[in-house]
């Protein structure tokens, strides 16, 4: 499935996949956390799958070109689509029903 995320006025196609989560985790050479047991975040690691889910998306929709953002550009981008994002995320990674019963990292609301 596809989703659509408004970066500077405009709507852009995004796909969370295992191809982002792949591609994420081969760029940082390192698993992806999105939120750590200790309750911190894993920004880095948002950024990549963020990078890597635009242009999973634009290749999806077949986009003419190359997906127009760079990936140094991710810190700003996200800066601006984070709750956006964050949505999109849960979207795509719904919290597990036992996670939700206990209170566990993926489904505690604070």
């Amino acid at each position: 499935m596809i989703l659509q995320l408004e970066i500077n006025k405009k709507q852009y196609p995004i796909r969370v996949s295992y191809y982002a989560l792949k591609h994420a985790q081969l760029e940082l050479k390192r698993p992806i956390e999105f939120t750590r047991e200790d309750g911190m975040t894993d920004y880095e690691g948002y950024e990549a799958v963020l990078y890597h889910s635009l242009i999973k998306g634009w290749k999806t929709e077949q986009k003419e070109g190359e997906m127009p953002f760079k990936r140094e550009e991710m810190e700003e981008i996200m800066d601006v689509v984070w709750q956006e994002f964050n949505e999109v995320v849960a979207f795509f990674f719904p919290p597990k029903e036992e996670d939700k019963k206990e209170g566990t990292k993926t489904g505690k609301k604070n």
